[in-house]
């Protein structure tokens, strides 16, 4: 997911100072001067440039400033990766630090589990114990969605990567946009004032994440130095100096890293809100004119917009269309051709709740005339036709047909059907002035069906 991180660093140009170069400055000044007051003087005497003018040794350390600025700003998303735990999660320590993260979610899930069966015993959210009890569940999942994504599978070994990968996934997990692939295209429809905000949430959170960096940098290059040249600080005071500042910048570079956590969790926020805002504007920017009117139909659109980007046509050609389907459904199409029926059709709710069942009523009331003369057709071959929106899905070996058989008795009788979707009902024969009822079960991909839907 690095993709997200280096797209939303290279498409908002915040200053480079707050980010990279004042924690650049910073470590500079504190290596000048803690290095040069703690090390031997006659280390101090080898260094060339202490024989130069002034004007030149401030010319060296702005070059170092630059030069170092740009190799951290350019390491960015690589020092990002080590925060996250990327690098070593395979490791034993990776393996240890991501369990121990597992079981912090599974205990905040369990303990919102709890809290709603709380709430569905009282029952009254007027009860005080109710209103207690929700305040809780909503800080709980204000922290879950905060900290951690939403799949224990993608649990990573850090807090701070952990945090990412709650943005990270968040557009897919809500609307099933693929963020890497998107996002740079939702940058050219966010609005100026957005960006920015963006911007500075991301500069902030690099100037956390690099001094924590760059103190760990200093307390190794400390501790390297001391352990290298031990017979160098053979006084005691002068390795409890040494070894202590070494751990004094240690704990710096551990308390900038909490901040730089929840810096990371602030960006993050606005990240997702930039896909909660502009992902009707960025629908439109693409020339689609649908509108979906529905979560689940927002999401089978993003999704399927999202795979053809990254894939391209499926077997059967594009993905999706510009448009919606435009033909009205259902579709009825007869042998000989061109005889009139009258069609109507309902839907019923069933004790499965996920599960609604469609009826289509189709009647010959076809009356040809040759000559003056009343000379009514049958059909000899009826077929039928109809779209299921997104939400839904065909129930298989489900269609039946209610029609009269040679006795004049209702039978019923199972459907042919083909296709994926509009789907086709192959029906038989209809005589003149009889009717036909198809009936299918349609299942709701996810939630429950509701009348209006």
């Amino acid at each position: 997911m690095t993709g997200l991180l280096s797209s939303i660093g290279g498409q908002f140009s915040k200053s480079l100072i707050l980010g990279t170069m004042l924690p650049t400055i910073l470590f500079v000044a504190l290596s000048q001067s803690i290095l040069v007051y703690m090390l031997p003087s006659e280390w101090i005497n080898y260094l060339p440039f202490q024989n130069w003018d002034v004007q030149w040794q401030v010319v060296l350390v702005l070059f170092l400033i630059v030069i170092l600025s740009g190799i951290l700003h350019n390491l960015n998303s690589a020092i990002i990766r080590l925060y996250e735990g990327y690098p070593w999660k395979q490791s034993k320590l990776g393996d240890w630090c991501i369990q121990a993260q597992r079981r912090e979610l599974q205990v905040l899930k369990a303990r919102e589990e709890v809290l709603r069966q709380v709430q569905l015993a009282i029952g009254n959210d007027k009860d005080d114990l109710y209103q207690e009890a929700n305040r809780e569940f909503t800080e709980i999942g204000r922290k879950r969605n905060g900290n951690f994504p939403n799949d224990e599978s993608l649990i990573l070994p850090t807090r701070l990567g952990n945090a990412f990968r709650s943005f990270e996934y968040y557009p897919d997990h809500q609307y099933k946009m693929d963020a890497v692939m998107l996002w740079r295209r939702l940058v050219a429809v966010m609005s100026k004032e957005y960006g920015e905000a963006i911007n500075n949430d991301k500069a902030y959170f690099d100037f956390t994440l690099n001094c924590s960096f760059l103190s760990y940098l200093l307390s190794v290059g400390i501790l390297g130095a001391f352990l290298s040249h031990a017979y160098s600080f053979a006084t005691k005071p002068l390795i409890i100096l040494w070894i202590g500042t070494s751990i004094f910048f240690f704990i710096i570079g551990y308390w900038f890293y909490v901040i730089a956590t929840g810096r990371a969790k602030e960006y993050g926020d606005a990240v997702k809100g930039a896909f909660d805002l502009y992902r009707g504007d960025l629908l439109k920017q693409f020339g689609y004119s649908l509108q979906p009117q529905t979560r689940q139909s927002e999401r089978v659109v993003w999704g399927k917009i999202s795979r053809q980007m990254i894939f391209g046509d499926g077997v059967k050609g594009a993905r999706i269309e510009y448009t919606e389907v435009s033909e009205d459904y259902p579709v009825v199409q007869t042998e000989p051709q061109e005889v009139r029926v009258e069609i109507a059709r309902g839907v019923q709710l069933t004790s499965n709740t996920r599960i609604v069942k469609h009826f289509i009523k189709i009647k010959n009331v076809d009356a040809y005339k040759v000559d003056g003369t009343h000379m009514p057709r049958d059909i000899s071959t009826l077929t039928v036709q109809d779209y299921l929106s997104d939400e839904f899905s065909y129930e298989w070996d489900s269609a039946m047909v209610l029609k009269k058989d040679i006795q004049g008795q209702n039978v019923q009788a199972q459907v042919h059907v083909e296709g994926t979707n509009p789907f086709t009902f192959h029906l038989g024969n209809l005589p003149y002035e009889e009717e036909v009822v198809l009936e299918y079960n349609a299942a709701r991909v996810n939630g429950i069906a509701q009348v209006g839907e």
